[in-house]
């Protein structure tokens, strides 16, 4: 039997307004939890609603609105094709955009992009509310000349660069690398590595800050190690490779890894060759992923705060939907002290 054979027929917002008593502009804030309606007007009318099984269409509404409530996510990585996004560290950043987009009821969009596709990707979303991007790659002069030329709300996690046109979410990396250092030093550490990849903008921050250190404590360019490292797994044993080829005369007592993945790498392959850690070598990663809490021994980092990050990143873009002219955020990184130093 259909239901409206059986006399029932399902309830309209009119219906909830007229029993509410309210018009049908206050039934949709209150549904859509708009803080312009009081709270106690709002929990009344969403019983209401409960009450009689009614709720709003979302799709229709978003149609009306001009809204997908979807955001774009992208991760450029022709920089480091080994690089995957299972990456811990891209898992925490994501996880933590994807919570704070439910919590909004949006939909995240992720896409892996390349050099040549990254543009045609974001101009083939015309769906999209806004676009979040991880890392700047070396696109930044593509992603400043995209900032000039669209109206698209767009945020990107990364370093905060001269003359940019986007707004930044990201960490102080010139004041992590500083940190890194000084700890080193107090260790009484004084032959350093630095392994990354120094091309990519904030890596490049990193080991400016670290270097600069080294400089005001009398150490010369030259007694420090500068390994080239993208952030895959096989560049990491690359760098490993290079560092212990003659384990007998080890160069060095200390390593600033520009990730946790590179500095796990390095901290499993000193104990593959019977070099204790922190009683040989002391290594210091970067990030603060959850697993470097677990590494044998702990891993000591610099903490980039990622949860509160992704936070940050899509709090940001929001208020750029709205309408708001946002400011980047630099964020100050921790150095969280644990077994490997």
């Amino acid at each position: 039997m259909s239901k409206k054979a059986s006399g029932v027929s399902r309830k309209k917002m009119s219906d909830i307004a007229r029993l509410a008593g309210v018009s049908e502009s206050t039934v949709s804030r209150a549904l859509n939890d708009s803080p312009l309606i009081n709270i106690e007007t709002r929990k009344r009318i969403q019983a209401l609603a409960r009450q009689h099984n009614y709720s709003i269409n979302k799709q229709a509404r978003n149609l009306r609105l001009q809204s997908s409530r979807t955001i774009a996510v992208m991760i450029p990585m022709h920089h480091a094709p080994g690089q995957h996004v299972s990456d811990p560290f891209f898992m925490e950043l994501l996880g933590a955009i994807a919570d704070a987009l439910t919590e909004a009821d949006f939909d995240m969009l992720l896409s892996r992009v390349h050099r040549d596709d990254w543009r045609s990707k974001v101009e083939s979303y015309n769906h999209v509310d806004g676009v979040i991007i991880i890392g700047q790659s070396d696109l930044h002069a593509d992603i400043n000349d995209f900032a000039m030329k669209s109206q698209l709300p767009l945020v990107v996690w990364g370093a905060h660069l001269e003359g940019q046109a986007y707004v930044t979410i990201g960490s102080d990396n010139h004041l992590g690398g500083h940190l890194a250092a000084e700890h080193l030093l107090a260790q009484g550490r004084r032959r350093l590595v630095f392994i990354g990849d120094v091309n990519l903008p904030e890596v490049g921050m990193r080991c400016q800050g670290f270097t600069s250190v080294l400089r005001e404590a009398g150490i010369a360019e030259d007694e420090t190690q500068f390994v080239p490292c993208g952030f895959s797994l096989e560049k990491a044993h690359q760098a490993m490779d290079q560092l212990l080829e003659d384990t007998a005369n080890l160069r060095f007592d200390g390593i600033f890894a520009a990730s946790d993945v590179l500095a796990s790498v390095a901290i499993r392959r000193l104990g593959a060759a019977g070099i204790a850690v922190p009683g040989t070598v002391s290594v210091v990663g970067f990030d603060d992923v959850p697993v470097a809490e677990l590494m044998m021994p702990p891993l000591t980092t610099i903490s980039q705060l990622i949860h509160t990050s992704g936070y940050r990143l899509v709090a940001n873009l929001f208020s750029q939907i709205q309408g708001d002219i946002t400011e980047s955020e630099v964020i100050a990184p921790e150095l969280i002290i644990r077994g490997s130093t």
